[in-house]
């Protein structure tokens, strides 16, 4: 998962369980909370990247350059 560097309180600490209920999950409000007044918008975006094997950290590091180099404002 690749956190947007858009994002509120980018970078994001996350989050997950395993067993019955897995799950991972980005936690904004891990550190504090996040007051948003009404009519406000809050947009968060994330990448998934799906891939075989197991990416050593320079190449996942070169993935995530990739995809902010990409990025273009507040679309």
């Amino acid at each position: 998962m690749f956190d947007d560097p858009r994002n509120i309180r980018h970078p994001s600490p996350w989050y997950g369980a395993t067993g019955a209920g897995h799950y991972f999950n980005a936690a904004f409000l891990f550190n504090e909370p996040l007051n948003v007044q009404a009519g406000e918008t809050l947009r968060f975006r994330y990448r998934v990247l799906v891939h075989d094997g197991i990416w050593d950290a320079d190449r996942l590091n070169a993935a995530y350059r990739e995809y902010t180099e990409g990025l273009d404002g507040d679309a």
